[in-house]
């Protein structure tokens, strides 16, 4: 997925018409899993990734590396999320976002679905679904198609 991409995955990942149990979870051996967290199907952890306690990831998504997501986070199924990003505490993003590397989410946010955050962007705001959002701070520039 790419951000030009992403809005597709669903579509893409339904049109394959397979249970959720044909599906595999992969994380890589560096990635660090708290067992108080819960992780959907379909997730792929890449190296250097750390989740903490009692955050839940949902199903399909994708976690690029050293991406650090702390606790009672709580992520929607669709998600891209890219490397170095750190998400803080009790923020959730929603389904089928776009997270760009190096961006940072400030505790306790909402990102709406959809949502395309770009790269370095600094979110100290809830940010509403399907927007595009860049900058430190955020400032939405649009809507996404």
């Amino acid at each position: 997925g790419s951000p030009t991409s992403y809005l597709r995955r669903p579509m893409i990942i339904e049109g394959l018409q397979l249970p959720g149990s044909r599906f595999a979870t992969v994380i890589h051996p560096s990635a660090r899993v708290s067992s108080l967290a819960q992780i959907g199907y379909n997730v792929l952890l890449m190296a250097g990734v750390v989740i903490t306690s009692n955050a839940v990831l949902g199903n399909h998504l994708c976690i690029l590396p050293n991406t650090v997501i702390h606790h009672d986070v709580q992520i929607g199924d669709y998600s891209l999320i890219g490397s170095n990003i750190v998400i803080a505490g009790f923020t959730r993003i929603g389904k089928n976002c776009y997270i760009g590397s190096g961006s940072n989410m400030i505790n306790g946010i909402e990102i709406g679905d959809g949502t395309l955050v770009g790269m370095g962007t600094n979110v100290i705001r809830s940010l509403p679904a399907y927007k595009k959002a860049v900058g430190n701070p955020a400032r939405i520039i649009g809507d996404v198609p």
